[in-house]
């Protein structure tokens, strides 16, 4: 029997930025020290966050007479987000003003990922009999009045549970007779993003996602590999797409001013690149400003026992950044039994 396990080791931090507009709701965190000093125009500030979204299709159990296959796709339509808290908690995080009259609108559920049904293949693959809660998380709002010295900031706090409704065995599992000596095909793929972030007079706040090359057309990625136990299995190209909403977490590296990165993560490029993380240019909100770029998909095989699966690449600067090396890797272990 035989099992391959994904094992997924870049975390993601939850949060977000607001800007010092006056009387405005955000989703986010308090500015940080050195945007709040550019805000009031002492200078100029850039920052960048590298992202590698690194999924490898490995989920199979395998026994002498039957492989399965799960299709974490097609597992998210059983997950619910379940607003715990209808009432959210309320802090004062800066100033002294007091609470708002008025309590903002909850923020949307964050989306459920293919990382979050791959970590819960089991339960489909056992099957469950009530609702299982797999995964709890904040959301927030921060109030600002005022600005400079007279900024006030507070926070409205609610609670989501990632919910797996009830399924019966084998649920997003397909099953095909096992063919001895034969090991399943394992593709991988990645999703590559580049997050800048600008804090100036002009702009307290702007960010963007940037990967074209100065022509306008070609990617900023180079020197992309994909090594599994050590030896390099393939070096694939890349190619920039747009208008592709993605949720974005820096895994894989930041430089500059890192500080105007907070809370970017786990949220999505539109709501980053919006009014509502503190963004104060308006020119790129649209989703043609969503940039991204795809890994040509790699495919191979693995047999019994513990692998590791690296992606590495540079990805080239321009002129507020300088050269950034990436390396993401995950961890695949094959076994004879379903282990999250």
């Amino acid at each position: 029997m035989k099992l391959f396990k994904l094992s997924i080791l870049a975390a993601a931090l939850v949060g977000t930025l607001v800007a010092c507009n006056k009387n405005d709701a955000f989703l986010g965190d308090s500015l940080p020290n050195d945007l709040t000093a550019n805000a009031t125009g002492s200078g100029t500030s850039t920052g960048q966050g590298i992202m590698v979204d690194f999924q490898v299709d490995a989920n199979y159990v395998i026994n002498e007479e039957m492989t399965y296959h799960f299709d974490a796709q097609k597992a998210k339509d059983e997950y619910m987000n379940v607003q715990v808290s209808s009432v959210p908690t309320a802090e004062r995080r800066q100033g002294t003003c007091d609470k708002p009259t008025t309590t903002p609108s909850a923020p949307a559920a964050n989306p459920i990922g293919i990382g979050d049904a791959t970590s819960n293949k089991c339960v489909f693959f056992n099957g469950s009999t009530s609702s299982t809660v797999v995964k709890s998380y904040e959301k927030f709002v921060d109030v600002v009045t005022g600005s400079g010295s007279n900024r006030c900031v507070w926070r409205f706090t609610w609670k989501y549970d990632v919910v797996i409704k009830p399924v019966e065995k084998l649920t997003a599992w397909s099953s095909e007779i096992t063919v001895p000596g034969v090991d399943p095909v394992v593709p991988i793929n990645a999703t590559i993003a580049g997050l800048s972030a600008l804090s100036s007079k002009q702009h307290p706040l702007k960010y963007s996602f940037g990967l074209l090359a100065d022509d306008g057309i070609s990617s900023r990625i180079t020197d992309l590999k994909v090594i599994v136990d050590g030896n390099e299995i393939a070096a694939p190209a890349n190619s920039i797409i747009s208008g592709t909403d993605f949720v974005y977490t820096t895994n894989a590296g930041s430089s500059g001013s890192t500080g105007l990165l907070a809370g970017t993560d786990g949220q999505l490029a539109s709501w980053i690149l919006s009014s509502a993380s503190g963004d104060t240019f308006s020119g790129n909100d649209g989703a043609s400003n969503i940039v991204c770029a795809k890994m040509d998909q790699v495919i191979t095989t693995l047999g019994e026992g513990t692998h590791t699966i690296t992606v590495t690449a540079v990805v080239k600067g321009n002129s507020a950044v300088a050269d950034a090396s990436i390396k993401v890797t995950k961890n695949v272990t094959i076994s004879g039994a379903c282990n999250n």
